[in-house]
């Protein structure tokens, strides 16, 4: 079954434009792991006022549970939790498998 990953990230108020710029470019390479369908990611432009001060979205697909967990525990993506650390004012994940009605 697939897996929808979702990411919402806030920074810290010291992270530069670059230095956001710099996490959504690591954040891409993540697919050479080879275990990502595909990845979307924007910054939020609701007019509902909803986010909860979270600014950054990204969606990410896997195939199955596993891939994601295996992904989940891979060295470049454990380097990249460690490297996105220090910016991070919020996040959060949210994960489904999606089903219809």
């Amino acid at each position: 079954m697939p897996i929808h990953h979702h990411v919402y990230f806030s920074f810290n108020d010291s992270a530069s434009e670059e230095d956001t710029q710099s996490i959504v470019e690591q954040f891409y390479a993540l697919k050479k792991t080879n275990l990502i369908q595909d990845f979307f990611h924007g910054i939020n432009n609701s007019p509902e006022l909803l986010n909860k001060g979270l600014t950054h979205a990204f969606i990410i697909y896997f195939s199955s549970t596993s891939d994601r967990d295996t992904y989940l525990s891979h060295p470049l993506h454990v380097a990249f939790v460690e490297y996105l650390k220090p910016f991070l004012k919020d996040v959060m994940v949210f994960d489904f498998e999606p089903s219809t009605i």
